[in-house]
């Protein structure tokens, strides 16, 4: 009997696997452990902080891949999250511009580009 038989909630143990997986380019599976470790148990005081570290790691492997769709579903979710001390939602939006940037509707010519319209134009 293997270690995660005998442990499959553990968050941890999930995550080194879903990385495993991931480096040996076994996508379904990663994908699985990466889950898994998210909504897993972690033997942590600091179990929120991990899922959402968890989380952003799974989002940039999927940007790794191209899934944009699933990449845009991990980063809905990391934008709803409540903030903490050193990481607020906001702090996604460089991450994900650039993957996302030939989605956006282009600005007019004929209109000022104001330092905030990168930021609106992404969230609408």
């Amino acid at each position: 009997m293997n270690l995660w038989e005998r442990h499959p909630e553990s968050a941890e143990l999930n995550l080194e696997l879903g990385r495993l997986a991931a480096k040996d380019g076994d996508v379904d599976q990663a994908l699985r452990y990466f889950h898994s470790a998210v909504y897993g148990d972690w033997q942590s005081q600091d179990a929120m902080n991990l899922r959402r570290e968890t989380r952003l790691e799974l989002y940039g492997y999927l940007i790794s891949l191209g899934a944009k769709s699933q990449a845009q579903a991990e980063l809905s979710t990391l934008m709803r999250l409540p903030p903490t001390a050193d990481r607020r939602p906001g702090d996604l939006v460089p991450t994900a511009a650039p993957f996302f940037a030939h989605s956006l509707p282009r600005p007019s010519r004929n209109r000022i580009n104001l330092p905030g319209d990168a930021v609106c134009l992404y969230r609408s």
